[in-house]
């Protein structure tokens, strides 16, 4: 019996620290995570957790506290996150990237009982008020410093009500949403992930996507953590990252569409991409993945299972889709949308009128909604009850989240995809799709990123244009000098509009999907 499927039959309680720790005992030489500057084996990591344990009993903390963990992906992030579960404190994330009034606003929703962060953001929590209120601040330097001085007996935990993480959703306007994990939701992400992935007792992982570090703890396989950040997209350092799958024989890697687009294209381009044989998996998830980008993947990692994984914060996964079966399925016009695959069988989908929220049949457009065990249901902070009404709604006596993407299923249970709902645009009556267009748009030379919006009554086009040698004609031309790409928008069939160039926001947790919130902020 493989240990993967040793470990999977001890999963009973709902625990990811149970979880851990009988991985941790199975394979307690095996490397767990190495990150930039260090390594650690799955015995040393539970030794640091327990170091871990006992400065934060020691500093004050209590189980049910919740503890704000401001720490980048490293192996000091895992310590602190396993040891505030093992102790049954709760966890709270507050997105690197979220500005300053979204960062007092969401601490102040919180309301923590400690502060977990390096050095530098200690300092600078000083400076601000909602955290500087926080009794409790610990520095990864003391964690790093850790001694178990007395022996704590992990927490027992109500998995079903027990809150493990809670996590602050992106967004540029309203109040921010805080996404409450229970430790059974976790579980349930973790048996859901692990049915998706199908996780080998040699698996070597490399994955951007901080939950499924989590979910490789749990099962006790090698995670390498490299260094990139979608707050500084430009700054990977593709030569850096292929020598590292080469020195630790990463064989899968998980990460965002615009990390393995980039690892792609520049591996190719520098003719390094014969480094990456040793993959033999990659999964994406987080945004919308094109034929093109499929084949472009397939390229630099020709023997590679390629799989897309479609989700929401809210619902990870929905269903899943082989690179090689979206290049086959799709058609030139998208006039069908994007097909995101087979459901997965943990998953329920339902498709709902925009308007009435009716459950529609086979083949209709509408709002996707899902339900399953890992799909989150509530939130926290004082305005919960209300964004649960807002993203929740009961079928059949059984919660459904409406992820505000729209869709159908087609007659062979394959989920499409046609964009955010409250992005089509009513144009004379008909239905325009911007997600269908944007396909549609990359294929104008020179376009590598486009969308529509309706302004002021008009329909206005975004284009974002390559500065490559080649394209240089196009790329940001003084007003009215429009002409190439007037002629492709007319030789596409599409509707007139005005056209503006610009480099297009993306969203800053992936740095892979329009934002179309701060685009539309850019007209006014």
């Amino acid at each position: 019996m493989s240990n993967i499927i040793h470990i999977a039959k001890t999963l009973t309680k709902g625990n990811i620290m149970e979880h851990f720790r009988v991985a941790a005992i199975m394979n307690s030489k095996r490397l767990a995570i190495a990150d930039e500057h260090s390594k650690v084996t799955f015995g040393e990591l539970r030794h640091k957790i327990d170091a871990a344990h006992s400065l934060f009993v020691e500093r004050g903390l209590k189980s049910g506290d919740r503890v704000l963990v401001f720490v980048p992906m490293s192996i000091d992030l895992y310590v602190s996150v396993l040891a505030l579960f093992q102790m049954g404190c709760t966890a709270v994330f507050i997105d690197e990237w979220a500005k300053l009034n979204r960062l007092k606003t969401s601490c102040q929703i919180a309301d923590c009982k400690g502060f977990i962060g390096i050095s530098l953001a200690a300092s600078l929590g000083h400076l601000i008020k909602e955290i500087r209120k926080i009794p409790i601040r610990i520095t990864t330097r003391e964690i790093k410093n850790a001694k178990k001085s007395l022996y704590h007996d992990a927490v027992a935990i109500d998995a079903s009500n027990d809150t493990a993480l809670i996590t602050f959703t992106t967004g540029s306007t309203g109040t921010p949403k805080a996404v409450i994990r229970t430790h059974e939701i976790l579980h349930q992400q973790f048996l859901a992930l692990q049915n998706t992935l199908q996780t080998r007792d040699d698996t070597i992982d490399m994955p951007v996507l901080p939950i499924v570090l989590m979910i490789n703890l749990g099962l006790g396989i090698s995670s390498v953590i490299v260094k990139w950040s979608s707050k500084k997209p430009d700054n990977l350092k593709a030569q850096k990252i292929i020598k590292t799958i080469k020195k630790f024989r990463v064989n899968r890697i998980i990460a965002s569409p615009y990390f393995i687009d980039q690892l792609c294209i520049k591996s190719l381009s520098q003719n390094i991409s014969t480094n990456l044989s040793s993959v033999r998996e990659i999964f994406s998830g987080g945004a919308p993945v094109f034929p093109s980008a499929a084949k472009l993947w397939l390229t630099a990692f020709p023997n590679s299972r390629v799989e897309i994984v479609y989700g929401s914060t809210e619902a990870e996964p929905i269903s899943s889709i082989n690179a090689r079966t979206l290049i086959q399925t799709a058609d030139s016009t998208f006039e069908d949308g994007l097909c995101v695959g087979k459901i997965e069988s943990c998953t329920v989908v339902k498709i709902l009128d925009i308007h009435s929220q009716q459950v529609l049949e086979t083949g209709q457009i509408g709002e996707i909604a899902v339900a399953g065990n890992h799909v989150v249901k509530d939130y926290f902070g004082p305005q919960a009850e209300q964004q649960k009404a807002d993203s929740k709604i009961c079928i059949d006596d059984k919660l459904f989240h409406r992820t505000g993407d729209s869709g159908y299923i087609d007659r062979h249970g394959q989920l499409h995809l046609l964009g955010r709902c409250q992005q089509i645009i009513d144009w004379n009556g008909v239905p325009l799709y911007p997600f269908i267009l944007e396909y549609q748009l990359r294929h104008i030379p020179g376009v590598i990123l486009g969308t529509v919006l309706k302004v002021n009554n008009k329909l206005v086009y975004f284009l974002e244009l390559n500065r490559c040698k080649s394209f240089k004609h196009l790329a940001y031309p003084k007003l009215g000098c429009f002409s190439p790409v007037e002629e492709d928008l007319r030789s596409l069939g599409l509707p007139d509009g005005d056209i503006k160039l610009l480099k297009i926001p993306r969203d800053p947790r992936h740095f892979s999907k329009i934002d179309y919130q701060v685009l539309q902020k850019l007209q006014m």
